[in-house]
């Protein structure tokens, strides 16, 4: 007769293999970035193919096998607007569904807006992040894997026992120009409808950061830097600006500066630097650094160095 083992005794048995099993999962993985066409496209003739996908809404017929310039391309209709590789006998074709290495570009979907530098998580998906060089480049994207979503605190995805899902960003009947990030301040959406016609239509939500130390405020619609200390702070969402932290009376405040439009701000060297590659000469005088204990303005700065350490 086979004697049951009561539940007393295996209740603490689950709870230890629970804690072990957990274990072999990281709490917090970067993600994986996404291709993007340019790493795909163009595709070269090569004579065996009439037609191949220059990108993945453009179609290139073959003419020349060594003189890329002669072969024409062609946008991709409304009505079929992705090039597929290898669609049909002839080569490539333009077809109503994405090629397999087009299915998370922005021609399947609302490219991300890179509004500053930095990361910045999706409008559209709590799983998707991007990194930003700067304000207005192509952003490398990032998808998390499953079971994580993406935590705008660390920039890592964060496993959850829970399927995540995309919070309202946007209302209608909001007509603020910026709100903020739902639990994360230090972000403020920009909501775009359309109120032309009866019911208003969602056109896209684009995604700001105010950087590091520093918050939204929805009231003001600024974004308000929390100075930590006395000295100067680089605006991590705008490298060109800056902020000045001084005492008054005893209480931190910070006037905002920025440098040049060939320069960002540089920490170390507490001084603007002039970006790699720009060759603007102008050369202006170095900041005062002030040690005294209360400064009623701090001072302009903005010098060239030959080199910016990144």
């Amino acid at each position: 007769m086979k004697q049951s083992i009561p539940l007393v005794v295996l209740l603490p048995i689950i709870l230890l293999v629970l804690p072990a099993t957990n274990a072999r999962l990281r709490e917090f993985l970067p993600g994986n970035l996404r291709q993007t066409d340019e790493t795909i496209f163009p595709q070269q003739c090569d004579g065996r193919q009439f037609t191949v996908c220059e990108s993945c809404d453009t179609i290139k017929v073959c003419i020349s096998d060594s003189a890329n310039a002669l072969n024409p391309t062609r946008r991709c209709p409304a009505a079929t607007p992705f090039c597929r590789s290898q669609d049909s006998a002839i080569g490539a074709s333009c077809s109503a569904q994405p090629d397999e290495y087009c299915k998370n570009t922005e021609v399947n979907q609302n490219a991300f807006v890179c509004t500053g530098a930095g990361f910045y998580p999706d409008p559209n998906s709590c799983r998707v992040y991007h990194y930003c060089e700067s304000k207005g480049v192509q952003a490398d994207s990032y998808d998390c894997p499953d079971g994580y979503k993406y935590n705008t605190r660390t920039n890592y995805c964060q496993r959850t026992l829970f399927p995540c899902t995309r919070g309202v960003l946007c209302d209608p009947n909001d007509r603020r120009v910026f709100v903020p990030y739902p639990g994360d301040q230090s972000y403020y959406v920009f909501c775009q409808y359309d109120y032309t016609n009866q019911t208003a239509a969602f056109k896209g939500a684009q995604i700001f950061a105010c950087g590091k130390d520093s918050t939204f405020n929805e009231n003001s619609a600024t974004c308000e830097f929390r100075c930590p200390r006395t000295g100067m702070f680089v605006n991590t969402a705008n490298p060109r600006q800056y902020y000045q932290c001084y005492r008054v009376g005893g209480r931190l405040k910070y006037k905002t500066n920025t440098c040049r439009v060939d320069q960002v701000f540089d920490e170390d060297e507490r001084r603007c630097v002039v970006v790699p590659g720009v060759t603007i000469s102008t050369t202006t005088v170095p900041p005062e650094v002030t040690t005294t204990p209360e400064v009623t303005a701090p001072p302009e700065l903005c010098v060239r160095r030959l080199h910016f350490k990144g």
